[in-house]
């Protein structure tokens, strides 16, 4: 056995143990921890407390809360929208249908309907987990969706308006990159005799060229227009796009293509090349805009807003907005909210969230004295003392 130095520190064996809230698997050190984070556990004993737990029975593919749950959102865009469709109910009752971003499980959905009919004046709550909606009935003038809303929030689910996701117009996108798919595959079949050695003059030589080159004009009228009109749209105003170097690309390959051509240098036509081109160039503008539907589908237009802080003026503590604060002010920010300006931390340690700036998931850890960056989120119990 190999000798240890006396002033050696063991650490202790990490254990892969299950989330009691979503089943994730994590490490911990520490045997008896039980939740993946700390939203996990705030959900586990909030849907005990109020007597939810059946939640656990549907479903086993429940996603892990993170921060979401303590997180303040401005809500007076729900509070006009809840106006606006009780001006138009026909009869005392209003409906409105909304984004809803966290469902994973059957158990979601269940937990979503049964929440909103503890609330006064709720009529029913239809929710579409394949479309991320929630239909919302209720008694116009009974029912205060914004406390729906922030009580759905605090199980971890984010409710926004409708609009808000919808399709920003990828489908004329879609058609093209179809056809450019398809004639660039007929372009390649159509070129390969020429790459086994094929020469110009032989039979069905003249015949291939042609079919090539029609090919590529209708590539280029089909998806090479959709980046020579954005193009001039950018210059038009003055702005270099990326999509000008495309387009210069695209008109120069297909016109020295079409010149060499009709000039007898069928060897320097690189037709296929043109309709290869268009559609790898569409291929990578829909993945582009794909991932940004995608992202912009998660944002459900809920801004975070630091709100009121408590400030220390004249001896006398009061509650200020939050843009008021001038440097050298002690003020306080109490648990789940943002801290509105890089300030330093008087009483530590204190744990923030971070993961909505630099997408770390992990709680960060500050001591006293430790400067707290703009936006960062208080995840500890009570007020936390700051100097701006």
């Amino acid at each position: 056995m190999p000798d240890v130095p006396l002033n050696a520190t063991l650490s202790k064996p990490k254990a892969t143990l299950s989330c009691l809230h979503c089943g994730t698997p994590f490490h911990s050190s520490e045997r008896e921890e039980e939740f993946c984070c700390s939203g996990c556990r705030f959900v586990f004993h909030l849907l005990h407390k109020r007597g939810l737990e059946d939640f656990y029975q549907y479903g086993e593919t429940k996603s892990p809360v993170g921060t979401a749950v303590f997180q303040d959102r401005d809500l007076d865009w729900l509070t006009k929208l809840q106006s606006e469709s009780e001006n138009q109910a026909q009869g005392d009752t209003a409906e409105l249908t909304l984004q809803v971003q966290g469902i994973s499980c059957a158990g979601c959905v269940w937990l979503l309907e049964a929440v909103f009919a503890e609330h006064p004046g709720a009529v029913s709550a239809e929710v579409n987990s394949s479309a991320g909606t929630i239909r919302l009935r209720w008694k116009s003038g009974h029912c205060q969706l914004g406390n729906y809303a922030q009580d759905a929030g605090r199980f971890g689910y984010l409710l926004g308006p409708l609009g808000s996701t919808q399709p920003s117009g990828m489908r004329p996108l879609v058609r093209k990159l179809g056809l450019c798919g398809a004639l660039a595959l007929n372009a390649m079949l159509f070129a390969l005799p020429r790459y086994l050695g094929l020469q110009p003059g032989e039979a069905f030589a003249s015949l291939f060229e042609g079919i090539a080159f029609a090919i590529a004009t209708l590539s280029i009228l089909i998806g090479g227009t959709y980046f020579f009109r954005r193009a001039v749209a950018a210059l038009g105003h003055g702005e270099l796009h990326i999509d000008l170097p495309i387009s210069i690309g695209l008109a120069v390959a297909y016109g020295g293509s079409v010149i060499a051509w009709q000039a007898g240098r069928a060897s320097f036509a690189y037709f296929d090349f043109v309709s290869i081109f268009t559609f790898l160039m569409l291929l990578g503008r829909w993945l582009q805009e794909r991932a940004v539907e995608q992202n912009r589908n998660r944002l459900l237009e809920i801004r975070l807003t630091p709100g009121d802080v408590s400030v220390l003026r004249n001896g006398l503590e009061s509650e200020a907005p939050s843009t008021s604060l001038v440097t050298g002010e002690r003020f306080h920010v109490k648990r789940g909210q943002l801290v509105p300006v890089r300030s330093r931390l008087l009483e530590g340690p204190a744990v923030f969230a971070m993961n909505w700036i630099n997408g770390e998931p992990a709680p960060r850890t500050h001591t006293t004295g430790g400067s707290v960056c703009s936006g960062a989120r208080s995840l500890s119990p009570g007020l936390l003392a700051f100097v701006a």
